[in-house]
């Protein structure tokens, strides 16, 4: 969790310079389109503030009312995520119309185009760091915080796009219509963000089951498994199933066999996985 923190505290920095660059420009252009787009690069920064709180109390130890720890907290705050998203979408289209009805002047000098070419290339290194260290630290909030980071590049692109087109003497409108385009991305990030982290509060399964399985029954004591079942995130998962094995094994032959299995599929999973088996003698007399 602590390496979580550190990156979200690198992100924060380096989306509010982003965010500020952009308001300040999109300000004194009156350009819909980049304030749009900096009201987007300030939620990147606003979802780090909430996602520090989430990684914070998802650090928390398991007690008597959470025996299964505070991970999902993490993944709460990855759905205050696309709340703020839509709020923010829905804020977009009111001021796009607004603009649209009441068409301002646009004005853009060689300097602007630099600052926002600056942006977008911060933008790209911060995709690229959060997506990296997501996979280090196997932590779903930094991938859903990185694709909602990813929008931000296309969104810049097509902001550059437009303000090429004005200074070419295309009509304001076009500020308005790539200001609608943004939303259209954000709400895509939304959809992204929602789907990966409801997959992990609705319990979807983890592993394949055949790879499991497989595994197992290479040891000559088991003869069957089945009910495989898995839940939880790519931080911390559990894992539980049904062994049958020798009738006749004792209590501590058992015992061991079921902490050599667990070993060994933490070590095939390469995850931080909890693992329960329920062992049923097994009938050779079913097969004939």
């Amino acid at each position: 969790m602590k390496q979580i923190k550190r990156v979200l505290w690198i992100i924060l920095f380096l989306n509010l310079i982003v965010a500020f660059t952009k308001l300040l420009i999109g300000y004194f252009t009156n350009s819909s389109a980049i304030l749009a787009d900096g009201v987007h690069s300030l939620t990147d920064g606003s979802s780090n503030i909430i996602a520090l709180v989430g990684v914070t109390l998802a650090a928390k130890p398991s007690d008597d009312d959470h025996p299964y720890g505070h991970e999902k907290y993490e993944t709460l705050t990855s759905l205050a995520i696309v709340g703020i998203l839509l709020f923010v979408s829905y804020e977009i289209v009111v001021k796009a119309i607004e603009n649209f009805n009441n068409p301002a002047i646009i004005q853009f000098e060689f300097y602007h185009y630099i600052f926002i070419t600056l942006t977008l290339t911060i933008n790209i290194y911060v995709v690229y760091y959060e997506k990296k260290q997501s996979k280090l630290t196997k932590s779903s909030l930094l991938m859903a915080d990185a694709l909602h980071t990813q929008s931000d590049i296309f969104i810049s692109v097509g902001v550059i796009l437009s303000m090429i087109l004005i200074n070419f003497g295309l009509p304001y409108w076009i500020d308005t219509i790539v200001s609608l385009i943004v939303v259209l991305f954000i709400i895509h990030a939304a959809w992204e963000i929602f789907k990966q982290t409801s997959s992990i509060l609705v319990d979807t399964a983890m592993v394949d089951t055949k790879i499991i399985s497989d595994h197992i029954l290479k040891h000559s004591e088991i003869h069957g498994v089945h009910k495989i079942r898995s839940r939880g995130s790519l931080t911390k998962f559990y894992l539980d199933m049904h062994l049958l094995v020798e009738p006749l094994m004792t209590i501590e032959e058992s015992h061991k066999l079921t902490h050599l299995l667990e070993k060994e599929v933490q070590e095939l999973l390469d995850q931080n996985v909890q693992v329960i088996f329920h062992l049923e003698p097994y009938d050779s007399s079913f097969e004939d």
